[in-house]
């Protein structure tokens, strides 16, 4: 099951939750608060990767940016 992050707008808390991906439209809601008035937090992968003679293509580096 994926982990989503969410940030509530009505008392500034971060929190994440287990959604099925069978759950489209479903309400989320704060576990501080009980909100309704929560956003989905994105975080951008940043990624990179280095070619060597080996061709070896685990030689990257990634990093989650926020």
């Amino acid at each position: 099951m994926p982990i989503f992050e969410y940030f509530c707008k009505d008392c500034g808390a971060d929190f994440d939750i287990y959604l099925p991906a069978s759950s489209d439209g479903r309400k989320v809601v704060c576990p501080s608060c009980n909100s309704e008035n929560v956003r989905k937090v994105y975080h951008v992968n940043h990624c990179s990767s280095s070619e060597n003679s080996g061709g070896n293509s685990d030689s990257g580096s990634c990093f989650s940016g926020g």
